[in-house]
């Protein structure tokens, strides 16, 4: 997977209306790597999480029938878990 702060066009916009932003890259799919947003966000930049946006989601194309688990689970964790883990 591919992951990278070169989109900033969002951060960018918020920064010109004089508010703060920073992107937080994540492995979704990494049950580790969430984790360790929220202590990076609040403890490493000593930040309080006023919004939080989560803009990521992959999804996975087969039969019903023959649908790999392994697919199957990871769009259940970036797509569900995740989103329920960093907004808890």
């Amino acid at each position: 997977m591919f992951f990278t702060e070169e989109n900033t066009a969002t951060r960018d916009a918020i920064i010109a209306l004089g508010r703060s932003s920073r992107i937080v890259v994540a492995d979704l799919a990494s049950k580790e790597s969430i984790k360790a947003v929220v202590p990076k966000v609040t403890g490493e930049w000593g930040l309080k999480v006023d919004i939080f946006i989560n803009c990521g989601g992959i999804q996975r194309r087969h039969p019903a029938e023959l649908f790999p688990d392994e697919d199957w689970e990871e769009v259940l964790q970036v797509n569900l878990s995740t989103c329920f883990s960093l907004a808890r």
